[in-house]
């Protein structure tokens, strides 16, 4: 049954989302608020990036993409910065989002790096400028646009990028609908190669459609596709969501499942 009037707080870089579902007719909703952090975000990210590193899979999931991760060169340090995947044209697949110049975030010109990480991570090398998708060789699902390519080449320092949907920082969302789907679609991290699904499809007033799959990502993993052997579909990490009772209830998900992230989805052609 589709899910109606969704609220949330949202961030992008896939951050915490807290959603809030009121149900038609009910008296009352219920609200769940996230609580002030007192701990060190880079520390966490630091943390689950290491732990991340230790599950790359030694070979090749998907023909034709390669996991790299990106780096960002700030104040003469490189920082991990997004996941993506190098295909067989030269270019990087990656979230648009990660350069977007996002009010409040004080985004600035800065100078981009990848590491390809199959077989083993291997050297920095620089990130020229950044391209649209080429329509010709990819396949754009409808309303869900999160996604740009990256050129490797002479090392340049690359101007933030005007957001192309409504910005999703933080206070309350509302969503229009959630669509499951019948079955579940099976895909696999090209990073790890670990087997997730997408479980459905949930489209916010206002902005983009997003596919939902069972996956908590942190920080640091937007970008990361995830394939689908079968159609040669790609979704793309864009944000992410903490599970609580009333979310697992709407998702039907087990209290296994700690987060799932929303996904943009483009078709190798």
């Amino acid at each position: 049954m589709p899910v109606a009037l969704v609220f949330g707080a949202v961030a992008l870089a896939v951050g915490i989302m807290v959603l809030v579902f009121n149900r038609p007719q009910a008296k009352n909703s219920l609200e769940r608020v996230s609580s002030n952090r007192t701990d060190s975000i880079s520390e966490i990210v630091e943390a689950s990036y290491n732990d991340l590193l230790r599950r790359i899979a030694p070979t090749n999931v998907y023909p034709g993409i390669v996991p790299v991760h990106i780096f960002r060169k700030q104040d003469g340090v490189m920082r991990f910065h997004c996941s993506g995947g190098l295909l067989e044209d030269g270019t990087i697949l990656t979230c648009a989002h990660s350069f977007w110049n996002v009010q409040g975030k004080n985004r600035k010109p800065w100078e981009y790096h990848f590491r390809v990480l199959q077989p083993v991570p291997g050297k920095l090398q620089p990130i020229n400028r950044l391209l649209p998708v080429d329509i010709s060789l990819i396949e754009a699902s409808p309303a869900t646009h999160d996604f740009i390519k990256c050129s490797p080449g002479l090392s340049k320092i690359i101007d933030p990028l005007e957001p192309v949907e409504t910005v999703i920082q933080g206070g309350n969302l509302r969503f229009d609908y959630y669509h499951p789907i019948q079955g579940m679609i099976g895909v696999k991290s090209i990073v790890t190669g670990e087997s997730a699904h997408i479980i459905g499809r949930i489209k916010h007033t206002g902005g983009p459609e997003f596919y939902i799959l069972d996956y908590d990502s942190f920080q640091g993993e937007s970008g990361t596709p995830f394939v689908d052997p079968v159609d040669r579909k790609v979704y793309i990490v864009s944000r992410s969501m903490k599970l609580g009772g009333v979310e697992r209830q709407v998702f039907k998900l087990s209290p296994l499942f700690t987060g799932v992230s929303f996904c943009s989805a483009v078709r190798l052609r």
